[in-house]
């Protein structure tokens, strides 16, 4: 079926709306009963007129001089006739009642327990000899659907199917008595065990694996700096270029005075323009920023360089009058300029007749009036705070926050002089204005104060100090960086801290103090480090050392465009590591290069993968911390994912795996990148794991694994077959500032435990009835945190309650009336009329003392096992089988009377015995 989209491109690129999707993905499907016929007859009607009210929007948001009203009333028109689309695909889709099977993320501890729970499945999957039989259980499962580690094995499994065309095939390897007496596993379990330790197989001080490691994070590391260290430095040259600006001969005094007076105006003017009871234009924050604060920010630089250059003034009349006068006329010129504007745009209040002749006089004279006092005020600042009386570097510091003030306080008079005449929209108007206006004076005085004062500060301090200081700083980097990096692969920082903290509350709130002030003292030394560099260097440009910010900036302008975002960050380290581990097990031809070890036909294309089920769903997170959704200030974040057939989110779009995000507009996605991007744990912007303070650090010491890709959505039409952006700078920043959204051309990836770490929210999406979840991310206090955050998302987002039949009984505390899994109901009834509940299976590793002799050994010599920290990436023999074993074991107990060769329904009846008779009964009779 073709998919509904939005106006296609010149070669035929569209955006693919999640209905459209979610047919797809029912394959080669065909109405059997006359209910599936009259549901699949209405959605190809709603689809239709879904497309239509896409393809108007689409022409609609590129059509010049649209009311913005009218756009997105086309817009909501457009999402309410895809909502439409899935009423009835809904339908058709819980009469299939299909099934997914979860692995959660917590890296190579989570990847490895869940091979163990695979395996046992398999064994489960048969009913009799393998070599004769046709496998059912994981054969029938519609989905694998993985986050983070649990995508690890998820892409081995996938892979190794597409290698040999089917799944039987794969399960029947899985489940075979072994033949060889020696090395009895298949080899591609052989090969995991092999590359336990992924990231540098070959341990110890001078093995080259580890050296390699080392020499790429510290390359990668250079060459963003390239890119954000230059233009750092520039930024930090622009209160020296004020200061230097100001101590220049005074021959352009009437020009600056201008100069000031005529951008006072235009920022004066932006104000009255969008007031709601004035011009009432509505224009947002952005442009504030462009035509409001930025003017009045360079009138303040000319007209405090224009005082700063005159002689040490004297208390005069002269003076005060001529600053009333010069604040009178700039403010007065100012509204006028905002009439004008407001009548050029024939605004609303203009059309109302609101703009009279006695509220324009009225309007007039205030302005006059609280213009002329502001100019009066400052003048008894001004005479007493000049370069010429205090230190001109304080001077530079604190003359433009002044003005600043001084613009506030005129705004305070202008709303206390206007009451009778305006109403709370204004005052809250003139509140948010005030509030960026104080954003601004606090910005500048620390950054000044950083760049022009703390090197004085320092001169002083003896030489070994400074060496302590630059030490101390480089710790204090290395300590934010590797806080901000720590947090698990799943919904809540906790699980790891806790791990390490104990029952330490006080330790935990000293490292959440310590992390942010870790990071502003570093951030602060780094700025002193390249001020103390840019005077170095301006020595040597000497007669011309202000061309020195131009050529910074040219240096980043030019790093910007040869050094990628998503290359030379640690993420290609990353995925190629994780390929030749999990991707190459499979690749029986594997001939790796004999230098590196590493062979590119590893990676498989996500358009090649296999159709045969069940049909891999790789979560990712796209980035939300500067999103525009209040109510997701917290969560981050937005779930992406990447199939054979999509890649995209529910609320931006999708576009198909084989045309997007690869190196070349034929290949696509790769299983390996999106794998890797899944699992990329430590990130700048990390969803609700988020700190703006973190992310710069992070950025600095490229602590980067996630990845850059095009909106799939309307923004990022025309760069879907990219691989990243082309100029580095702004993701640069993107990422340091926590800027990522998903309104801009290019949208932050990373890992999928970042929004929902067991990968059950695009199963309950998809309307799935039977979901087997194994949550291996680290909980030593067995909260269930990840669960519930799973729950809450699905509840708040689609409406949909999850209820466990009893309490949830996976805890080490219990000893042996410990459980392995537990089962809760999919209430699908309470939102889509006529479907009957699903069910959620919920595996997680506990032990409960009946385990083998091997997996005890082990745990009685690591206290933490099977909650060892997700940090902890290098796994040895010992602890790869007892977490392997342990998830094999768990199976094996919890369907000790499943039959050979038993389905879903089958495995669902056997872990309701398994939790015991009179609980099965309750949850019986809470249906």
């Amino acid at each position: 079926m073709a998919s509904t989209s939005s106006a296609p491109d010149n070669d035929g690129a569209s955006v693919i709306a999640l209905h459209a999707v979610l047919f797809n993905e029912l394959g080669d499907w065909k109405p059997i009963t006359e209910a599936d016929a009259a549901n699949l007859a209405e959605y190809r009607q709603l689809a239709t007129e879904a497309h239509a009210a896409r393809d108007f929007w689409a022409g609609l948001s590129k059509t010049k001089h649209v009311e913005v009203g009218e756009c997105e009333t086309a817009y909501n028109f457009m999402l309410a006739a895809e909502d439409a689309c899935l009423a009835p695909l809904y339908r058709i889709l819980h009469s299939q009642k299909r099934s997914a099977l979860c692995f959660s993320g917590g890296g190579i501890r989570s990847s490895t327990f869940c091979l163990g729970v695979l395996e046992a499945l398999a064994k489960y999957s048969f009913a009799g000899d393998p070599a004769k039989a046709s496998p059912r259980l994981v054969a029938e499962f519609d989905y694998l659907s993985t986050v983070s580690g649990g995508g690890y094995v998820g892409s081995w499994f996938s892979s190794w199917i597409a290698r040999e065309g089917e799944t039987a095939a794969v399960l029947r390897q899985l489940a075979q008595t072994p033949s060889g007496k020696l090395d009895p596993e298949p080899k591609p379990i052989q090969h995991l065990r092999d590359y336990s330790n992924y990231l540098n197989p070959r341990l110890g001080l001078l093995s080259a694996d580890t050296w390699t490691l080392v020499a790429t994070t510290l390359r990668n590391i250079m060459l963003n700096w390239l890119v954000l260290i230059p233009f750092v430095a520039a930024a930090l040259l622009l209160p020296v270029l004020y200061r230097d600006f100001l101590a220049t001969p005074a021959h352009d005094s009437i020009l600056l005075l201008l100069s000031g007076f005529l951008l006072g105006v235009l920022g004066t003017a932006f104000v009255m323009h969008n007031l709601p009871s004035f011009g009432n234009r509505q224009q947002g924050e952005n442009r504030f920023v462009i035509f409001c604060l930025l003017p009045l920010a360079f009138s303040a630089v000319f007209l405090t360089t224009w005082w700063g250059r005159q002689p040490p003034p004297a208390a005069s009349g002269f003076y005060q009058a001529a600053f009333a006068l010069f604040g009178g006329l700039m403010h007065a010129a100012g509204v006028l300029g905002g009439v004008y504007l407001s009548k050029l745009s024939d605004s609303p209040n203009f059309r109302k007749g609101r703009f009279q002749g006695k509220l324009l006089a009225i309007t007039f004279v205030a302005a006059v009036g609280t213009g002329a006092l502001g100019g009066w005020l400052i003048y008894f600042v001004a005479i007493r705070f000049h370069p010429a009386l205090v230190n001109p570097d304080a001077y530079c510091c604190l003359a433009v926050p002044t003005v600043f003030a001084t613009l506030a306080l005129v705004g305070v008079f202008s709303v206390g002089a206007a009451s009778r005449f305006t109403d709370d929209d204004d005052r809250e108007w003139w509140s948010r204005a005030g509030a960026w206006v104080l954003i601004a004076s606090v910005f500048w005085i620390l950054f000044s104060s950083l760049v022009l004062l703390l090197p004085g500060w320092v001169a002083d301090i003896t030489a070994s100090r400074k060496v302590i200081f630059s030490a101390v700083s480089a710790a204090l980097g290395w300590y934010a960086t590797q806080a901000g990096a720590s947090g698990k692969s799943a919904a809540g920082t906790r699980g790891d801290q806790s791990a390490a903290q104990s029952d330490s509350g006080l330790s935990a709130r000293l490292h959440q103090l310590l992390v942010p002030v870790s990071a502003i003292l570093f951030l602060i030394a780094l700025a002193f480090g390249i001020t103390l560099l840019n005077d170095w260097a301006s020595g040597l440009l000497q007669p011309f050392p202000h061309s020195l910010v131009l050529v910074e900036l040219a240096l980043a302008v030019l790093a910007s465009c040869t050094v990628s975002v998503n290359k030379f960050s640690l993420h290609a380290m990353y995925r190629m590591r994780l390929i030749r581990a999990f991707l190459g097990a499979s690749n029986e031809e594997r001939k790796p290069n004999p230098f590196t070890g590493f062979d590119p036909a590893d990676n498989l294309e996500m358009q090649h993968m296999s159709p045969a089920k069940p049909m891999h769903v790789l979560n990712l997170c796209l980035n939300l911390v500067s999103g525009s959704k209040l109510a997701w200030q917290q969560r981050k974040a937005e779930s992406f994912t990447v199939t054979r057939l999509h890649s995209g989110s529910l609320r931006v779009g999708y576009q198909p795996s084989g045309r997007y995000g690869g190196t070349t507009p034929n290949d696509g996605i790769t299983l390996g990148t999106a794998m890797t991007i899944s699992g990329a744990a430590a990130s700048p912007n990390m969803g609700y794991h988020s700190s703006s303070l973190a992310a710069i650090v992070m950025t600095l010491f490229n602590a980067r694994l996630g990845w850059w890709l095009a909106n799939p959505g309307e923004p990022g039409r025309g760069f879907w077959t990219c691989n990243g952006p082309a100029f580095s700078i702004r993701p640069f920043l993107d990422e340091a500032l926590g800027r990522t959204n998903d309104s801009n051309r290019y949208v932050y990836l990373s890992d999928g435990g970042h929004f929902e770490n067991l990968g059950i929210y695009e199963m309950v999406l998809r309307r799935c009835h039977f979901i087997v979840v194994v949550d291996a991310g680290a909980d030593p206090d067995y909260t269930e945190e990840d669960l519930g955050n799973a729950v809450r998302k699905i509840r708040i987002d689609m409406g949909v309650p999850i209820e466990f039949s009893s309490e949830i009984r996976i805890n080490p505390a219990l000893g042996v009336e410990a459980k392995h899994c537990a089962l809760g109901w999919i209430r699908y009834d309470c939102v889509d009329p006529g479907a009957e509940p699903g069910k959620l299976l919920y595996i997680k590793p506990v032990l409960n003392g009946n385990e083998p002799a091997d997996v005890l050994n082990y745990q009685s010599a690591n206290k933490q096992f099977p909650q060892q920290p997700t940090a902890d990436q290098w796994f040895d023999e010992s602890q790869f089988e007892s977490y392997r074993r342990l998830g094999a074991h768990s199976v094996e107990e919890m369907f000790r009377g499943l039959p050979g060769g038993g389905g879903i329904e089958e495995l669902f009846a056997v872990a309701e015995q398994y939790l015991s008779p009179p609980e099965v009964k309750r949850a019986a009779g809470g249906q």
